[in-house]
């Protein structure tokens, strides 16, 4: 239960309020125009704020973009948790989350930004999502879906560093790849770590895949 003392002060929810205006206008002008065309008055005037007010809330446009992913990440990995309440076998629920992410890392305009420096990237999605994403490994290894021998770790770096290098490859010009195709070749060559062949991955594919695009499209701003 939220004490008096913890509850916001009028100050606090003007604050936040503004935060989120200057999100929500961002959002709007990567949409538009991408990260790069998009400059901080830009922001301001589409959230109808004085320019001076963004450095109230932000030092520069990279902690704003940052500030943004790190909020849909955050979003991200609660609706899987949710996912997880329902659906208990880690390859389904692997399938649904790497699918959505993928998806936002594709069409997210800051996301396609923010591909361009993967270390950055792979740091906010681990620090975002590792918990949880442990956890599921954990019960794949327990339920036998994963060999006993793997290192979590290991898994994770692998999943995270392959999928932002690939993206990072089509976001250069090295690999020309339609969505669909890049999607499916990943989450075929992942799902291997579950033990999952061509017939199973058609089967997930028909059954989740509205699900995974779903929760993709879903960075729920309420939340900020």
């Amino acid at each position: 239960m939220v004490t008096p003392e913890e509850k916001p002060n009028r100050m606090q929810k003007r604050t936040a309020v503004t935060r989120k205006k200057l999100i929500v206008a961002a959002i709007k002008n990567f949409t538009k125009k991408g990260v790069d065309g998009t400059n901080i008055q830009d922001i301001t005037e589409t959230a109808d704020l004085a320019l001076g007010t963004f450095y109230t809330h932000f030092e520069t446009k990279d902690h704003l973009i940052e500030t943004i992913v790190a909020h849909i990440l955050e979003v991200h990995e609660r609706n899987i948790e949710d996912i997880a309440k329902v659906i208990k076998d880690p390859a389904v629920i692997s399938y649904i989350g790497t699918r959505a992410m993928i998806e936002q890392l594709y069409d997210d305009p800051t996301f396609q930004w923010l591909v361009r420096k993967p270390e950055l990237l792979v740091d906010k999605i681990m620090t975002a999502i590792r918990p949880f994403a442990d956890q599921v490994i954990a019960n794949a290894i327990k339920s036998g879906r994963m060999e006993a021998r793997v290192t979590p770790e290991i898994v994770l770096y692998f999943i995270f560093w392959g999928l932002v290098g690939l993206l990072n490859t089509v976001e250069r010009g090295i690999i020309t790849s339609t969505k669909t195709k890049m999607i499916n070749e990943f989450e075929r060559l992942y799902l291997r770590l579950f033990d999952i062949n061509e017939e199973e991955f058609r089967e997930l594919d028909r059954k989740y895949k509205k699900t995974a695009r779903l929760i993709a499209s879903n960075t729920n701003l309420d939340y900020i």
